[in-house]
């Protein structure tokens, strides 16, 4: 077997800060990324050598059927252009966009994904009415976000395009399609809304998070079944939708802080609900998967 793998990627990033007045301040950024990914193969093997001792294909026996040769490749290309802004007012106020836009080489009609993102910060420990609760209170923030990420794991560089295999008949070669082509598949999108509040206290000896997230992913990736005359088993399709919400706990303890010792102990405890909301109709009693 040799193995060839070829990979390039480029990434343009740009910078500009600035202040305003002294207490508002702005972040931000704009980039440009390209990925062009090519891996290519060639195998040939082959049996009935009379010792395996010597690694050499030409001494394997050269009856029929008894050696083979194959060659592949992989091409896949990403381009994504990115953006973000940060803006913090007095060091208490703060507030985030975010955008990236993905072209993935592997879809066919709907290849760009644009997918945003918003979040806002209050560090309400820095305020007049907590003053007076600092010896107990060192930092305190409520935060929330709201996104769209996208995913395409899973689907083969060519899968989209369909593809033919090679079938012996009555000792001659032939070509069957094996895969149906399906051009219209689209990038799988989660929505997450995040809360969450963020404390630490008595001079951050201890610290705490608490954090509910809510988050749907929509045009999941599911395989629809097919009848097994047709030779082919399953086509993937977007008809799926999946639910995930919960809340996540997580505590933080400085036991022994000086130059001699530091101990520290950390618990955290978390509640999630998964819940299919969609899959294709496979015609089975309650829609069940994988069942006869």
């Amino acid at each position: 077997n040799t193995d060839r793998l070829k990979h390039q990627t480029y990434n343009i990033i740009a910078n500009y800060d600035f202040t305003v007045a002294r207490e508002h301040t702005v972040n931000s950024l704009v980039g440009f990324e390209f990925y062009d990914g090519y891996q290519k193969g060639l195998s040939a093997s082959g049996s009935g050598a009379p010792t395996d001792d010597f690694m050499d294909l030409g001494l394997t026996t050269t009856e029929e059927n008894m050696r083979s040769i194959d060659s592949w490749h992989v091409r896949q290309r990403i381009m994504s252009f990115m953006g973000r802004i940060n803006y913090d007012y007095k060091e208490k106020y703060l507030a985030s966009v975010t955008f990236r836009q993905d072209g993935y080489s592997t879809l066919i009609d709907n290849r760009w994904g644009f997918f945003p993102g918003i979040s806002a910060g209050w560090i309400f420990g820095k305020e007049g009415f907590m003053q007076g609760l600092t010896d107990i209170v060192s930092f305190a923030k409520l935060r929330g976000s709201y996104g769209v990420n996208g995913n395409v794991s899973g689907v083969g560089a060519y899968e989209l395009q369909g593809s033919y295999g090679t079938v012996k008949y009555d000792g001659n070669v032939g070509y069957r399609l094996t895969q149906i082509p399906n051009p219209s598949l689209r990038w799988e999108r989660s929505n997450t809304f995040e809360v969450g509040l963020d404390l630490g206290l008595l001079n951050n000896a201890i610290n705490a998070n608490f954090t509910y997230y809510n988050r749907t992913t929509i045009n999941k990736f599911a395989n629809i079944p097919l009848p097994g005359s047709s030779g082919i088993t399953s086509i993937r399709s977007n008809n799926g939708e999946l639910s995930n919400k919960g809340v996540e706990m997580e505590l933080g303890f400085k036991v022994l802080n000086n130059d001699t010792w530091k101990w520290n102990i950390n618990a955290n405890i978390a509640y999630n609900k998964n819940k299919i909301i969609k899959l294709p109709d496979n015609g089975l009693e309650r829609n069940r998967q994988n069942a006869i």
